[in-house]
C-alpha cells in the first residue's frame, strides 16, 4: 500500500481510532528502542483523547519522555 493510500485511510478513522493508532505506533517504536511504555503512557493517551488542547498535552508528554530517556 502506498503512503498516500495509507494516509487517506488514516484520515477516515474516527478521532478515537486515530488515538489508538498513535498509541500502537508509540508502543511499536518503544519496543524497537528497547523501551517499555508503562500504564502512565496509556493514561496520558486517554487524557489527551478526552480533553481539549490534546496536541499540546501530547507534545509535553513526548518531550518529558525524551528528557527522561536522555537523563537515564
Amino acid at each position: 500500500m502506498a503512503n498516500s493510500e495509507l494516509l487517506d485511510r488514516v484520515q477516515q478513522l474516527s478521532r478515537a481510532e486515530r488515538f489508538q493508532l498513535v498509541y500502537f505506533l508509540m508502543a511499536e517504536l518503544a519496543k524497537e528502542e528497547g523501551l517499555v511504555l508503562e500504564d502512565e503512557a496509556a493514561d496520558i493517551i486517554a487524557a489527551v483523547h478526552n480533553s481539549h488542547g490534546s496536541e499540546q498535552q501530547l507534545m509535553k508528554f513526548i518531550e518529558m519522555k525524551q528528557e527522561i530517556t536522555q537523563n537515564a
